[in-house]
C-alpha cells in the first residue's frame, strides 16, 4: 500500500526545510487521489493518471475557499513523492521546482507550475508507451513465427531484454489478453486454417501447431471451438490439395 508522505515546506533565506506533520493535518481524499496518480505513473497507466490528476487539479482550481498555503504544500509534497516514487525527471530539480512552488503568489502560478510538471509526465508517459508497444510487437511477432515451439514466458521475456512478470504485466496491459491467451489463440487460429485449407492429419497439424501431446490439441481445439478437430474440418473444409 502507498503512504503519501505529510510534509510542511517552510522557506529560509537559504532555502527551505520541511518538518513531518500528523496524518491529520492532510486531507484524505486528495492523499488518496495522489496514490493513484503515482500508481498509475509506476504501472505506466497514461489514461488512470489522466483522470486522477485532472481531479486534483480541477479541485484546486474551482475549491475558491482552500488556502494558498496548503495548496503551496500539497503540491510540494506531491513532488517530494513524484521524485522518491517514480523514475521522472524534469527539466528543474526537485528542490528548486518545490521552491517555485512555495513562491507562487496565487493557486493559478501554482497550478501553472503543475501544470508543467503534468506535461513532462505525460511525455514520459508517451515514451514509454512507444517503448511498450514495440516490446510487445516484437514479442508477437515472435510467437507467430516460432508458434510450434515450446513458448513460454521466460523464453519470450528474454527476447525483449525484460523481466518475464513485467513482460507479463505489460502485454495483458497492451493487448487485454495474458501472454498464453495469445499464444494459444495464435496456435488455434493456425489449427484452423490447416484443418480447413490441407489434407494433413490431424495430429500432425497439432504438432505444427506445438502441441506434441495429441490428446491435449484435441481437448484444447474443443474447447475453443466447441468441435474436435475431425467434426471442425468435416463441417469447413474446402479441398485444395494435399499441403496447398
Amino acid at each position: 500500500k502507498f503512504f503519501c508522505v505529510k510534509r510542511l515546506y517552510i522557506n529560509k533565506n537559504e532555502g527551505f526545510y520541511y518538518k513531518t506533520l500528523d496524518n491529520t493535518d492532510a486531507t484524505k481524499g486528495e492523499d488518496l487521489l495522489i496514490s493513484k496518480v503515482i500508481k498509475a505513473i509506476q504501472i505506466e497507466d497514461h489514461d488512470a493518471f489522466d483522470k486522477n490528476i485532472q481531479k486534483i487539479i480541477s479541485y484546486h482550481k474551482n475549491y475558491q475557499m482552500m488556502s494558498i498555503p496548503f495548496v503551496k504544500f500539497f503540491y510540494a509534497n506531491f513532488v517530494e513523492v513524484l521524485s522518491k516514487e517514480t523514475k521522472i525527471n524534469w527539466f528543474e530539480s526537485k528542490e528548486k521546482t518545490i521552491q517555485q512552488i512555495l513562491e507562487a503568489n496565487n493557486i493559478e502560478s501554482i497550478l501553472q507550475i503543475v501544470e508543467s510538471i503534468v506535461a513532462v509526465i505525460n511525455k514520459h508517459l508517451d515514451e514509454l508507451q512507444d517503448s511498450s508497444n514495440l516490446y510487445i510487437k516484437k514479442v508477437k511477432k515472435y510467437i507467430i513465427s516460432n508458434y510450434e515451439q515450446d513458448l513460454h514466458l521466460d523464453l519470450l521475456a528474454a527476447q525483449v531484454s525484460l523481466s518475464p512478470g513485467y513482460l507479463s504485466e505489460l502485454f495483458k496491459k497492451e493487448e487485454g489478453i495474458g501472454v498464453n491467451k495469445y499464444i494459444k489463440d495464435t496456435r488455434m487460429s493456425e489449427a484452423k486454417n490447416l484443418l480447413i485449407n490441407t489434407n494433413l492429419k490431424v495430429s500432425l497439424i497439432g504438432m505444427k501447431v506445438g502441441y506434441e501431446n495429441y490428446p491435449y490439441f484435441v481437448k484444447t481445439f474443443r474447447k475453443e471451438t466447441g468441435l474436435p478437430p475431425e467434426k471442425y474440418r468435416q463441417q469447413y473444409f474446402t479441398p485444395k490439395g494435399e499441403g496447398n
